[in-house]
């Protein structure tokens, strides 16, 4: 008895943790949050083997239910070089239950004094008010040297709100 009292207890936690809950649209877009990127698919494709890898930071700020500012850090090693960037992206919001969808822009410079203007697209799966699972893809257009580039990336993330 003792054995299945533990055994449903686990499955009432999990359950409260795995399955999605239905909330308010205030619930759901808290002001301000803290987000990481948990990889991207050019690190998974490009870069193994050769010891590299991309991290960023975000701090999402929810100025209406309609609009965010995203600030970001972002950190890259590759081939024993690093390099940083930093932008701040503009996105128009659309929220239906637990999913939220972002499209806009982001804007900023890198290390090696790149600037960078990158149209984007996202989604944030909410598992509770305060976290989310996000997917985010990109069209970076970098102007380098007087060079123009195009590249594409997409990463996953996890995003905390207060």
């Amino acid at each position: 008895m003792k054995k299945n009292i533990q055994i449903l207890s686990i499955v009432i936690l999990l359950n409260s943790f795995l399955i999605p809950k239905t909330f308010s649209q205030e619930e759901s877009l808290r002001k301000f949050g803290i987000g990481i990127s948990l990889f991207s698919l050019n690190d998974l494709t490009q870069n193994i083997g050769n010891g590299g890898y991309a991290n960023t930071i975000y701090f999402p700020i929810n100025i209406n239910d309609k609009f965010r500012l995203e600030p970001e850090i972002g950190f890259m090693v590759y081939s024993g070089h690093s390099f940083s960037s930093i932008s701040l992206g503009f996105f128009k919001l659309q929220n239906t239950k637990n999913v939220l969808l972002k499209y806009g822009i982001r804007v900023g410079t890198t290390s090696e004094q790149q600037f960078q203007f990158s149209p984007t697209i996202g989604a944030e799966y909410f598992l509770s008010s305060q976290f989310s699972l996000g997917a985010e893809a990109q069209l970076k257009i970098l102007n380098y040297h007087s060079e123009t580039y195009f590249l594409t990336t997409t990463s996953a993330s996890v995003r905390f709100y207060f």
